[in-house]
């Protein structure tokens, strides 16, 4: 399998200068960064009456010219709380024309956020409202197991499309298969894992 972080930066770095079509739950969507970077700047306009949503943010997170070395500045970005801030500030009675079609861009944002968590858990107990934050248990390990399932129909659904044209690009970037292997491997993994859990204290 691969790294998570540095797939979830691989998405975030094509993300710079393409834009993204994909399939959840039977219907297609598109997501741009151009949504993100209006994001912040909406955002960043708060700062002066310190009552920014997304602190976290910076312009390195987000301007496409600024350093992008960092795994994390791809991993706050695909975040909950930026999908969340997104979706509220794309209502009709806010009336920013920019974000009025960024459904597509909150809903892949959230979906990556939920993926890195699945693969990425470091806690016995998850969170509250995050269910895959928490390592794969006999107890959880259908909810990480139907969301990878969900995961490789969405990521074999991906393509990256050129940004004025609207057309995908020749060579799609191969982070697309790797996530999609790692997805569909991660269950074996899981499995053997917790076979010799259980034998060891048999």
């Amino acid at each position: 399998v691969y790294d998570v972080p540095h797939l979830t930066k691989s998405i975030r770095n094509n993300m710079l200068d393409k834009d993204v079509v994909f399939t959840l739950d039977g219907k297609e969507h598109y997501a741009s960064w151009d949504h993100i970077i209006e994001l912040y700047n909406i955002d960043k306009d708060n700062e002066n009456y310190e009552l920014r949503a997304l602190p976290k943010l910076t312009e390195n997170h987000v301007f496409p010219h600024k350093n992008k070395m960092k795994v994390c500045y791809a991993t706050q970005v695909f975040s909950q709380r930026v999908a969340a801030t997104m979706k509220l500030l794309s209502r009709p009675m806010y009336k920013n024309d920019k974000l009025i079609n960024s459904e597509g861009t909150v809903e892949l944002v959230l979906f990556m956020d939920k993926t890195f968590d699945s693969l990425n858990a470091s806690k016995l107990v998850s969170d509250p409202g995050k269910p895959l934050t928490g390592a794969v248990n006999n107890e959880s390990e259908s909810i990480h197991i139907n969301h990878w399932n969900k995961a490789i129909k969405l990521f074999e659904s991906m393509k990256f499309i050129d940004k004025n044209t609207k057309i995908p690009v020749k060579r799609q970037p191969p982070c697309i298969t790797n996530w999609i292997f790692t997805q569909k491997y991660q269950p074996r993994f899981v499995g053997m894992f917790l076979w010799q859990y259980s034998e060891s204290w048999s």
